[in-house]
Order: C-alpha cells, then sequence, then structure tokens
C-alpha cells in the first residue's frame, strides 16, 4: 500500500495574495491526496537553539517535503543539512540539490517598468519606492526595474527605501517629503511612480495625492495584482500592475514538493505565469481573481473551525482550573488536581509539577519537602528538559523523545515518546516548570503549545495563591496563640490582683465602719484618705473584671442568660439609677427620650446593664456642659438605643480606631485636663457584649460637638414576621425541613457552620472553637450569619438543641436534667428556660401535651 505523502505548508496570509496562495496550494494538495500538515511558527525569530527545537517538532510531523515562506538563511541550509526538501515560496538565492524557488519577480518588475516608461516623455521624473529589505525577493525587483531604465538614460528616477506595509510606507513617504529627500526635492509633480508592491505603490499615490506630488497626470504602477489594486486601475487612480497567478504558484509548489518528496531531481527555480493588467483587461482579471477569491470562505471554513475548537477548549480549561482553585485550599492536593485537569483535556498520559526552590537553586517535585532522596533524584534526571524551560524561559516541545537531538531519553520515563515542559510564570518570576508526557508520539501545532503556555501561567497565579494561603493561616495560627497566651496571661494576673485587692478594701473598709474597730475615733483626713483608698480599690475591681470578662468574651469563653425584658422600664429604671450615680452638674441636662411603644427584647439584664453603663459613663466623663440624653424607638426588626452627649467628640482619626482594647479618647487630652483616667477597656467590651446578644454597635462623632452611640438590639424572632425562621412548637414543620428551609438559600460560610453545630451541639462550643472550624473571624461568623439567617450562631445552636430535646422528649422517658446534658446544657434550669422560651412551654408540659410517657 502506497504510504500518503505529507507536505509541511509554512505561508502566512500576510496579505490577501499570500491567502490565496495558501489555499490554492490546499486545494491542489486534495487534489493529488497528499496530507498537508500547516505549520504557524514566527520564521524570522527562529535562531541557535530554535532550529533544533524546530527539527524535532518537524521530524514528529514526518514530513517528505517542507514548503516555506521567509526562511532565514540559516533556517533554510540546516532543514536541507537534514535531507529534508525545501520547496521556496518566493525567490531565493540559496541553491541546493534539494530546494527549487520561484523565478519571475525580475520580469515582472521590467515588465511593468517598460509600460511607464513607453508613456513618458524625454527627461521625465519617476520615483521607485520599496526595496528597505534585503530579501532576494526585493533584490530580483531591483534587477528587473534597473534592465528596463538601460534603453532610457534621459530619465529621472529617484529610489526611496519603504517598508511593505500600506501604513508605514505613508509613513516613510511622508517624512521624506517634510525633509525635501528625492525624490520630493521639486515642487514639480511626478511622472510616475513604481511601487515593488501593490500595496506599496498605492500608499505612496494616496499621500502623493495628499500632499501635492501626484496629480493626474502621474503613472502609477506595481507587482502583484491585488483586488484593490485591480479596483485602482478601474478607476483611474491605478495605471498598470503585473498579476503574479496565486493559484500557478500554488500549484507548481505543491507540484515541485511532490517530485522533491518522491526523489526526483528539482530544477534551481522554476517560473509561474505573469500578466500584465491595464484598463484594457482588467476586467478579465478581475473576474478570474473573483472566482478564486469566492472559493476561498468555503476553504476556510475548516480552519476557523478547529481554531475556534481550540479557543473554546482553552477557555472551558481556564475556566476549570479556576473553580478548582477556588474549591481547594490545600496547596499541593489542588495544584495536583490542576496539572490534571491539564492533562486530561489535551489528551496527556501524565504530568507532574517541579517547584524552584530559591534556596536550594534546584527544581524538585511538587510536595518534597528538600531535594533529599527520590526528590533530588527526580529532579535531576529531568534536569536537561526542565531546567532548559526554566533557564531560557520558554516552552520546550519534544515530539519523539527517541528522535530529539536534543535531549537523550528520560531514563525515568521510558514510556514517554513526546513530551512538553513549559515554564509556569508568574509576573516577572518563574515559579516552576510543568512537565507533560505522552506514551505514544502526538504532533501538537504552536497554536496547542501557546494554549498550554497560558494554562502554565495560569498555575504560576495558583501556585502565588497558595503561597499566600499558606503564609496567612501560619499568621493566622501564630496571633491565635499569641491571642490565648494573652488571655491567659491575662486571667492569672487578674486572679492575681483580687487576692492582695480584697485585703485592701477590706481593711479600708473596717476603718470607716463607726465604731471602728481600733476602739480609736480616726482623724477627718485619714477617714478621707481611708475613703480614697476604699474608692481606688473599688475603680481597680472594676478594671479587673473588665479584664476579665474582654479576656472570655475573646476567647469565647464569656456566657450569656438572655431573658425576657420590658424594653421602657428597663430603661427607664437605668436612667433614673444613673442621675442618681452621675447627679447633674451645673451646665449639664440629663434627658430621656423612649417611645412609648417598645417591644420587649432578649437579653441577660446584668450584661445589658454593663453596656449601657459604659456608655453613659463615657458621656458623663466628657460632658462638662450640655446635655446628655438616652432614647430608644422600634425600628424593623429592631430595638434602637441611643446615648447622645454633647462634650467635646472624637476625632476622626481617632475614630475608626475606639473600639479596639486599650484605646481611648483620652489620648487627644492634655494630661493636666484629664478628670478621670480609663485603660481603655470600656467600649471594646461593650462592642464584645453587645455581639454576643447578636447586635450592632454604631457611634458617631465630631470633635468638639459630641458623641452619639447607636445600639442597635435584635428584636426577638416572634415578633419578626418577615423572618424565615420559624419556632420549634411541635405543631410547626419536622425539624429536618425547618433546618433545610433555613439554609437552602444560604453561602457556604453559613452551612458550613450549620454543619459543625449539628456535628458537636451537645459539647460546649466557643466562638473561637467554631471560628476555627470555618477558618473566619469569630466576628465575621457571627455578622454574616445574622445577615443571611436571622439569627445568631449561638441562636440557632440553642433552637437546635431545642429541637433535639424535643425528640427525645416525645420519643424516650429519659428525664429532664438528662436529656438537658445530652443536647449539650450544663444547667437543667437554664434549659428550662430556653426550652420554655423557644416552644411556649416547660418540657415537662411538653411531654406531656404530645403524649409521650
Amino acid at each position: 500500500m502506497t504510504q500518503t505523502l505529507r507536505i509541511g505548508l509554512h505561508i502566512l496570509p500576510a496579505d490577501p495574495f499570500w491567502v490565496q496562495v495558501r489555499e490554492a496550494a490546499i486545494q491542489r494538495a486534495q487534489q493529488l491526496d497528499i496530507t498537508i500538515v500547516p505549520l504557524t511558527f514566527e520564521a524570522q525569530a527562529i535562531s541557535g537553539s530554535a532550529i533544533a527545537d524546530l527539527w524535532d517538532e518537524l521530524q514528529a510531523h514526518e514530513l517528505n517535503a517542507f514548503v516555506g515562506q521567509f526562511l532565514p538563511r540559516s533556517l533554510a541550509r540546516y532543514l536541507l543539512q537534514q535531507g529534508l526538501p525545501l520547496i521556496f515560496a518566493e525567490e531565493s538565492d540559496l541553491v541546493h540539490p534539494l530546494s527549487t524557488a520561484p523565478l519571475g519577480l525580475s520580469t515582472a518588475a521590467k515588465m511593468v517598468m517598460e509600460y511607464m516608461m513607453a508613456r513618458c516623455a524625454p527627461g521625465a521624473r519617476l520615483a521607485v519606492f520599496g526595496n528597505e529589505t534585503n530579501l532576494p525577493t526585493a533584490s530580483t525587483r531591483t534587477q528587473g526595474y534597473q534592465a528596463a531604465l538601460r534603453p532610457r538614460p534621459d530619465l529621472n528616477v529617484a529610489m526611496l527605501n519603504t517598508p511593505w506595509r500600506f501604513e508605514e510606507v505613508c509613513d516613510t513617504v511622508r517624512r521624506a517629503l517634510a525633509s525635501a529627500t528625492p525624490p520630493f526635492d521639486s515642487a514639480t509633480p511626478l511622472d510616475g511612480i513604481f511601487g515593488y508592491s501593490d500595496p506599496i505603490a498605492l500608499a505612496a499615490a494616496h499621500v502623493g495625492r495628499e500632499l501635492g506630488f501626484v496629480d493626474d497626470h502621474t503613472y502609477v504602477v506595481g507587482i502583484n495584482g491585488d483586488p484593490l489594486a485591480l479596483a485602482a486601475i478601474v478607476d483611474g487612480s491605478m495605471h498598470a500592475t503585473v498579476e503574479t497567478g496565486a493559484s500557478d504558484l500554488a500549484r507548481n509548489l505543491i507540484d515541485y514538493a511532490c517530485r522533491a518528496a518522491q526523489g526526483e531531481t528539482l530544477p534551481a527555480s522554476f517560473p509561474y505565469r505573469l500578466c500584465l493588467v491595464t484598463r484594457e483587461n482588467v476586467a478579465q482579471i478581475s473576474a478570474e481573481k473573483l472566482i478564486a477569491i469566492a472559493e476561498l470562505p468555503s476553504r476556510l471554513v475548516d480552519v476557523n473551525r478547529r481554531q475556534e475548537e481550540q479557543r473554546v477548549r482553552l477557555l472551558e480549561t481556564s475556566l476549570a482550573m479556576h473553580r478548582q482553585a477556588l474549591v481547594s485550599l490545600d496547596g499541593a492536593v489542588g495544584l495536583r488536581e490542576l496539572v490534571r485537569l491539564i492533562c486530561e483535556r489535551y489528551e496527556f498520559d501524565d504530568g507532574a509539577l517541579y517547584i524552584w526552590d530559591e534556596s536550594l537553586r534546584t527544581l524538585r517535585p511538587l510536595g518534597a519537602q528538600s531535594a533529599d532522596g527520590d526528590g533530588d533524584r527526580n529532579g535531576r534526571a529531568a534536569s536537561d528538559v526542565l531546567n532548559h524551560a526554566l533557564l531560557q524561559n520558554r516552552p520546550v516541545y519534544i515530539p519523539d523523545t527517541e528522535h530529539s537531538q536534543r535531549f537523550a531519553p528520560d531514563s525515568l520515563h521510558p514510556a514517554t515518546r513526546a513530551r512538553v515542559a513549559l515554564p509556569v510564570r508568574h509576573g516577572h518570576s518563574t515559579l516552576a516548570v510543568l512537565d507533560l508526557h505522552n506514551n505514544k508520539r502526538r504532533p501538537r501545532g504552536q497554536a496547542e503549545i501557546d494554549a498550554l503556555q497560558t494554562l502554565a501561567d495560569q498555575l504560576g497565579g495558583a501556585i502565588r495563591n497558595a503561597r499566600l494561603f499558606s503564609d496567612a493561616v501560619a499568621a493566622k495560627r501564630t496571633a491565635e496563640q499569641a491571642n490565648q497566651h494573652k488571655t491567659r496571661l491575662l486571667t492569672n494576673v487578674s486572679h492575681e490582683l483580687r487576692t492582695p485587692l480584697d485585703v485592701i478594701m477590706r481593711y479600708s473598709a473596717a476603718a470607716l465602719v463607726e465604731p471602728s474597730g481600733y476602739a480609736t475615733r480616726l482623724p477627718p483626713k485619714l477617714r478621707r484618705d481611708q475613703a480614697r483608698i476604699q474608692e481606688s480599690g473599688r475603680h481597680l475591681s472594676r478594671l479587673i473584671n473588665d479584664l476579665l470578662d474582654l479576656s472570655q468574651a475573646e476567647s469565647g469563653s464569656l456566657t450569656i442568660y438572655p431573658e425576657r425584658l420590658e424594653t421602657l422600664s428597663f430603661l427607664s429604671e437605668f436612667f433614673d439609677d444613673m442621675q442618681a450615680v452621675f447627679a447633674p452638674g451645673e451646665g449639664v441636662q440629663w434627658q430621656l427620650h423612649l417611645s412609648e411603644k417598645l417591644p420587649p427584647i432578649m437579653a441577660d439584664p446584668v450584661r445589658l446593664r454593663q453596656i449601657l453603663v459604659n456608655l453613659i459613663s463615657n458621656a458623663a466623663k466628657f460632658t462638662q456642659q450640655g446635655r446628655i440624653a438616652l432614647g430608644a424607638n422600634a425600628v424593623p426588626g429592631e430595638v434602637h438605643i441611643w446615648v447622645e452627649d454633647t462634650g467635646r467628640g472624637i476625632p476622626a482619626d481617632l475614630l475608626n480606631h475606639i473600639f479596639e482594647a486599650f484605646v481611648t479618647a483620652e489620648t487627644t487630652v492634655s494630661p493636666l485636663d484629664r478628670s478621670q483616667e480609663g485603660i481603655g477597656l470600656g467600649l471594646s467590651l461593650t462592642r464584645e457584649l453587645v455581639h454576643l446578644h447578636g447586635g450592632r454597635l454604631k457611634i458617631d462623632s465630631l470633635l468638639g460637638y459630641g458623641t452619639t452611640c447607636h445600639l442597635y438590639w435584635p428584636l426577638p424572632v416572634e415578633q419578626r414576621p418577615e423572618s424565615p425562621i420559624r419556632s420549634l412548637h411541635p405543631t410547626d414543620q419536622p425539624l429536618a425541613a425547618l433546618l433545610d428551609e433555613l439554609t437552602r438559600t444560604s453561602g457556604p460560610l453559613v452551612r458550613a457552620t450549620t454543619d459543625y453545630i449539628h456535628a458537636h451541639f451537645d459539647h460546649n462550643i466557643s466562638r473561637a472553637q467554631l471560628a476555627d472550624a470555618v477558618g473566619f473571624s469569630p466576628n465575621h461568623v457571627a455578622r454574616t450569619f445574622r445577615e443571611e439567617v436571622g439569627l445568631t450562631p449561638w441562636q440557632y445552636l440553642n433552637r437546635y438543641r431545642v429541637a433535639k430535646a424535643q425528640h427525645l422528649l416525645r420519643t424516650s422517658e429519659t428525664s429532664v436534667t438528662d436529656i438537658a446534658t445530652a443536647v449539650g446544657f450544663n444547667s437543667p434550669a437554664y434549659f428550662c428556660r430556653i426550652f420554655r422560651r423557644e416552644s411556649g412551654k416547660s418540657p415537662h408540659a411538653f411531654r406531656i401535651e404530645t403524649g409521650s410517657t
């Protein structure tokens, strides 16, 4: 059976002419039942070791011959030395038994130049544009037009070297005109223009008409027979061109490639059809070219489809990698999964990631902790390929490892037949090398290698993110340990201070009792000193209590005991007490602004009073004149309580840090003006207590005008009918359905929180434990949970525990005390209070009502 010839085709669609040549060549190959292998490398950029890289790729394609365009001489010689027949798509002065090239541009230039000269009077001024490069295609054009000029020495001809592209030619011509460079050193319009190509001629004529050195009498001629040139001939703005037959050239390229592949002797060059196009025959030539161009879309459909498939595959793989990176937070596991995705989508049999270790100055396999043992062995074995990709900072593609001229077969991967190594980059740094293997030869085009490099660079972002996450976890762990040590220190120091403080306060109190236990009456001055000692002791005791409360709140061990409070009466009584403690002085008015209808709230009365005392104390401390007001009103889902004063206010820069521990508003006050000192725990502790109740605390202040503290206290759930949370009364829907409704639209953080609560409800769960389990700060967990669910995590935990208790009360004879312990309550009395609040009756009444024995 005759083997099908395989011809490599490297013709880039730089302009319409070469698009026609490439597609006509593909069509001719189909007629001859020849396989065309399209190649899209950038030939001018290939030199040095890159030539060997390209040769490995060409070998993998098993080419019988190669048709190439714009090939550097070094690359062409190398391919011919390797025995690959080479058919140049354009004229070349390289002569070799295995190569041939078209010949005709010199004739074309002479033909069109003679046409123009025959219409020019003696002494005519002509301009030639082109020849900026030293390519053979330019030199043959030069030879052609110079040969045409020899019989006419009377003509004045000026040459302007220009690029080949339309826009660049326009810029070059404008610069030459500005500097009066020939042929623009005269105000008289030119008699003729010859361009080395049609686009060059059209660009020069365009600028000439714009700037006045071309008029209706100037002849304009070019080479190639481009569609735009034909249109210009029709409208009279161009006079002639030489149509270099794209179809004829393509047919010759493929036919000579077949002859070379079959071992036939090649001529040094071959001609192809040339036709002078003028106004007389432009209609016929245009029709022929239109038919050829009309066939292009149908042949380009398959090319566009393949390109679109490659683009879609790249986008789908990139999206899958992005999703996987969001799911996996474990660096090594996540990166291995990303490598697996690339292998799966691009049909590789195996893949590995080698990380650059800056300290060891080597590549090590992903997950290896050092360069010892197997990790070192694997790293060294792959060094030739991987280090080349690392140092050159570009992909290494080995289409056939058994015949590669650059890299020896890898003894650690004997089954590998094709390999791709890609630098994994992030910014300007190379972080790793991606190593991909195929067990069979599998040719891959440049577009596919480029797509793989894009995905490898996406891996670089994943590596960077994994490192940042690891650093953040380590920093979080260190901060938590430091916080635990701080809490432990505060607790120990506070307890150690209590003993001597109690002794001091007891002795000072005993000394103030009348009659004195010392059988004598103390002098008035000594009694004043003892009273000061007593007051200082009470102040220090309050500070110690604040330290303990704050440390317990931050560690999650502070317990609150909420109960139903009548808001109006509670705030009224509190205000009366505060007026008695902080007797209004001259210039300070105390005001109470309470709405007549304030709904009840759930709060620990001791802690709520502590919160309000801290806010009122701060207001009294910094207000010497003006007013201090306590107010409250109902807002949707909350009770808004505020404490307002007209004191000195808080600076804007300090307001952002006022809730931090040990920060006080007194930092802006002169030491001589500090009537009462504080250590800055009040507001920090106040906010923690508010958060424990599920509330919010906000402070507005303007320096010199006063401060307003806004306290937003959540209403009990049964008073918020818009909330999706239902009570757990036995007549309501079952627990599973209620919990499903609760978290149906919740985000991943809430779901993770409820999952942890379901698994550990019968244990003592602290805020720190819960936050650590879901990977966020305690405040963030509480705030997000409340925003999405309408409850704090602790309210949800109590409801879940009550639901479990309801189930046990219905289905067992277990005592209430044992049930309380089984569902996580340490105190049966507290359990009964929570149960009654959530279900509307005591556990005993619930058991009787549901008919349980």
